[in-house]
């Protein structure tokens, strides 16, 4: 993979995140402070030395930008420090039995042989110039979300691309078993879902709401039209003050030279215009009931 030549500024924003990319050193952030399904996977399982977190690690391997884990290498100092007078750790009596040649020395730091070169950075230097080592057995499978900016530097320290493949190339040649086993694991291919940009329907044109609520597909069937109360009113031919319908007809004119009682004149002739029937007489008043009193008549009409 190729590195770019400009590290990165960092913030140091609790909520800001970074792209990490490989060759980059990250901190990893100590076990405590993991989520509780990633201190699962990785501390109760086992795969995780939980010594080895919080410190800084370099980014080995990451499969894809939006991948959900890495392979990393922690850089510390192996309790080393002016107390003891720098002691490297292949002098400690707590890491005897390591391999010399299983350290790997940052610039500054002192080098368990001259076989092997100084890790160079892209710039700045490691915040601790004389104790900064990486033991190459020590490589784990991490979630990204265990990783944090080193708040020690005010930028995102990079490896040199020359040095980076160097140390690469070396902790493969000390530690293929396992790094290959890493590099088969299912979890490094898994990738990050990408969160939407705004909600469904924020800011969004009617259009884009109505095709994302399906509005849209309904609307553009076709569909039967409904009569209004209007429509049927409007339906009815109106008849003008001779009785005749003005309806529309859908006949075809016969042209006024056609005799009457042609042919073309019976087939091309309307239906009989709409008469109405004629409104009967008002009738007489029926008695709803009656009866004599004193020889008078009582009617009640209705």
């Amino acid at each position: 993979m190729a590195l770019t030549s400009t590290p990165a500024r960092v913030p140091h924003k609790k909520a800001q995140r970074h792209e990490w990319k490989e060759g980059e050193i990250a901190y990893l952030k100590p076990a405590s402070e993991f989520k509780a399904q990633d201190y699962e996977s990785c501390i109760q399982s086992k795969e995780v030395d939980e010594r080895a977190t919080g410190h800084p690690v370099i980014i080995l391997k990451r499969h894809s930008p939006a991948a959900t884990h890495v392979i990393v290498t922690p850089v510390t100092a192996f309790s080393s420090g002016p107390e003891n007078d720098f002691l490297p750790p292949w002098k400690q009596r707590y890491h005897a039995s390591k391999a010399h040649d299983d350290f790997r020395a940052f610039l500054g730091c002192a080098r368990p042989t001259d076989k092997r070169a100084h890790l160079l950075l892209e710039a700045a230097s490691m915040p601790k110039p004389k104790t900064s080592w990486v033991y190459v057995q020590s490589v784990y499978l991490v979630p990204v979300s265990t990783l944090q900016f080193f708040n020690k530097v005010n930028i995102v320290l990079r490896m040199k691309q020359d040095s980076f493949a160097d140390l690469r190339s070396h902790m493969y040649a000390r530690n293929s078993t396992k790094i290959d086993s890493l590099l088969d694991d299912p979890r490094l291919r898994l990738e990050l879902k990408k969160a939407a940009t705004r909600p469904v329907n924020a800011a969004q044109p009617a259009s884009v709401r109505q095709q994302t609520w399906g509005f849209l597909h309904q609307q553009n069937r076709t569909r039967p039209a409904t009569p209004t109360a209007s429509d049927a009113v409007s339906s009815v031919p109106s008849l003008t003050s001779s009785g005749a319908s003005t309806a529309p007809s859908s006949m075809p004119s016969t042209p006024a030279s056609s005799p009457p009682g042609s042919p073309a004149l019976k087939a091309s002739m309307p239906a009989a215009p709409y008469k109405s029937a004629p409104i009967p007489a008002p009738r007489a008043a029926r008695p709803l009931y009656s009866s004599v009193l004193k020889g008078r008549a009582i009617r009640a009409v209705a």
